[in-house]
């Protein structure tokens, strides 16, 4: 994946769309450059995060723009418990994207018990029972059609001994509030309307905090008390185009370079190759534009 595909960076240097290993260096090495000076991920990307309420009614995400959001949710809820009858040995439990890991004396048994595979709660139940070694699992309630990549990760909980280990999802998903997609901002509100865009704020993210949202809420200052499930980036057909275009120009540019053999193949390292695209004022006046979208930690 990438921020502009090979193909468009072709077309602009005007080459025959093959493996040309000059114009992919370049593209690999600019591309690299936007996303360390930045500091932030532009391709469109599904994102699962917690977040730290700190009592104010905006909530600013990682990422952005938010293409849409999937769920905010305030709490979480056990759905099913893992737990080793054995005494004296080792028995770990953990999650992870791709399912359920089962560590035992030392050995994983990871791959019997992937969400590919056992898409919901209770065949993730009737697996880990299946498995031996003292392995038990219970699904709580009635949470038995749960999605089993609902699950939330979890690292290296201990389970020997009967000492259970309650995997959960998130909970309470929120149904009033709103967005400012543009700035990765989820405001706190209690209208009666459902989620809704703010489409005119024109904020800056170094200014979200000076907006201030009629009727709205607060989110509970706690630590890690706000999940999120969501899609934020650039599709490619989306990047703004000054973004675009400064990226392409400083591609060019190195390309341009190692074809009048100004740079030299050996010298192909990002510090090197951006230090000689800054002699020829290309990055210069590129940083401008860069700087429009540089991530900043507020």
């Amino acid at each position: 994946m990438s921020i502009i595909d090979i193909d468009t960076v072709y077309d602009f240097l005007g080459i025959e769309e093959d493996e040309n290993a000059v114009a992919i260096y370049a593209h690999n090495a600019v591309e690299a450059f936007i996303l360390k000076y930045c500091n932030r991920n532009f391709e469109a990307t599904d994102y699962s995060e917690y977040y730290h309420g700190l009592g104010s009614q905006k909530l600013l995400l990682n990422n952005y723009p938010i293409i849409n959001i999937k769920g905010v949710y305030l709490s979480t809820v056990d759905v099913i418990k893992i737990y080793n009858t054995n005494k004296y040995t080792s028995a770990i439990v953990s999650v992870d994207a791709s399912g359920i890991n089962l560590e035992y004396n030392g050995t994983t048994t990871a791959g019997n018990f992937t969400f590919a595979t056992n898409t919901i709660l209770s065949t993730l139940e009737t697996a880990i029972n299946n498995a031996g070694s003292g392995w038990v699992a219970e699904v709580l309630d009635d949470y038995d059609t749960v999605i089993s990549t609902e699950l939330l990760e979890m690292f290296g909980q201990h389970a020997i001994n009967s000492t259970y280990v309650y995997l959960s999802i998130p909970y309470n998903n929120m149904s009033q509030y709103k967005c400012d997609k543009t700035n990765g901002i989820i405001y706190f509100s209690t209208d009666e309307t459902p989620y809704n865009e703010i489409t005119e704020s024109a904020l800056f993210r170094k200014n979200y905090s000076n907006f201030v949202e009629s009727n709205s809420g607060t989110f509970n200052t706690s630590f890690n008390n706000i999940f999120v499930k969501y899609r934020a980036g650039y599709e490619e057909d989306d990047l703004p185009n000054d973004l675009k275009m400064g990226i392409l120009m400083m591609i060019q540019d190195i390309y341009s370079r190692q074809q009048e053999n100004s740079l030299g193949m050996k010298s192909f390292n990002l510090d090197s190759v951006i230090s000689k695209s800054f002699d020829s004022g290309i990055t210069e006046k590129s940083l401008p534009i860069f700087n429009k979208y540089k991530k900043l930690n507020i």
